[in-house]
């Protein structure tokens, strides 16, 4: 009886050790790559900007309901600044990917664009609620609704302009939201999704 545990237990530490040696070396070649493209992404030259898909706030997105509290007042002033800014939307590229693709001395303005960009759908979202709130409805969907086509995966700016748009029966609004949607990362889709139905 005693050889048979024995050898049973020198057969898992063989297999552990195996194991624990494998995963290590995964790791370790995890690791290599992304050294390897780091550096290749700190070694690519700068390349130009001006073909990136840059937004643009249209105008008469800039000028607030009559009634207008104070709070949407500010938001507009926000919109208003954004506009004179170069925004793009970057979310899913790490800076290892925009360094490959633009060159590492671009790295700082594509920062800059993007944070513009979050700067721009958080405050979207933020003016939608308010105007909602207010009683703004149309001011509330063209807002919200231009939010979805920056590429906005923020809940609220679905959950806000679907029964909107569903109250105002514009279908070809909402079959434009729900494909938006569906491009959406799986996470942002899912959530989004959850509570809307």
């Amino acid at each position: 009886m005693f050889p048979i545990i024995l050898i049973c237990f020198i057969i898992f530490v063989v297999f552990l050790n195996s194991r624990k040696r494998q995963i290590t070396k995964q790791e370790q070649e995890i690791t290599e790559q992304f050294w390897a493209r780091e550096n290749k992404a700190n070694a690519t030259r700068r390349r130009s900007l001006d073909n990136l898909p840059y937004i643009t706030i249209p105008e008469e997105l800039l000028t607030p309901p009559a009634q207008a509290s104070e709070d949407v007042l500010t938001l507009y002033e926000t919109l208003r600044q954004l506009s004179a800014k170069k925004i793009v939307n970057l979310n899913g590229k790490t800076n290892t990917d925009l360094k490959l693709a633009y060159g590492a001395a671009s790295l700082a303005a594509l920062t800059e664009f993007d944070e513009n960009y979050n700067t721009l759908i958080c405050t979207i979202a933020k003016l939608g609620k308010l105007l909602c709130d207010q009683s703004e409805e149309k001011a509330a969907i063209d807002i919200l609704l231009f939010g979805i086509r920056c590429g906005s995966d923020i809940t609220d700016n679905y959950t806000l302009l679907v029964p909107l748009l569903k109250e105002t029966n514009d279908c070809s609004s909402l079959t434009e939201v729900y494909q938006k949607l569906a491009t959406l990362p799986e996470g942002s889709r899912k959530r989004i999704k959850e509570k809307l139905s």
